[in-house]
């Protein structure tokens, strides 16, 4: 679920109207069903996929990634390590919730 999930948030960001262009996470999962990726958000102006360091580095336990993509958590309660850009970190987890179904 979690890679699923990961792989699922570009999608979750345009759908929030977040779109994240040109930019890259790197989303670190702890714990069972844990991972890391680093996930090209969408191209850069002039069509490319970023490359080189990334915009944003989010660590979290897994099974709280699932609940906030089940939007059973407030991002806000979470406890998360966030190195970078915030305000795309924010953009990123409500893209995340974006798919729950309440």
């Amino acid at each position: 679920m979690t890679e699923l999930a990961v792989s699922m948030l570009l999608a979750g960001m345009r759908q929030a109207g977040r779109p994240g262009q040109g930019r890259q996470a790197r989303i670190v999962l702890t714990g069972p069903g844990g991972g890391a990726w680093q996930t090209p958000l969408g191209t850069s102006p002039d069509g490319l996929r970023p490359e080189g360091p990334v915009d944003v580095r989010i660590v979290l336990d897994a099974v709280n990634f699932c609940r906030l993509v089940a939007n059973r958590m407030d991002p806000a309660t979470i406890a998360t390590v966030v190195t970078g850009d915030d305000a795309l970190a924010r953009d990123l987890f409500i893209g995340a919730t974006s798919f729950a179904l309440d």
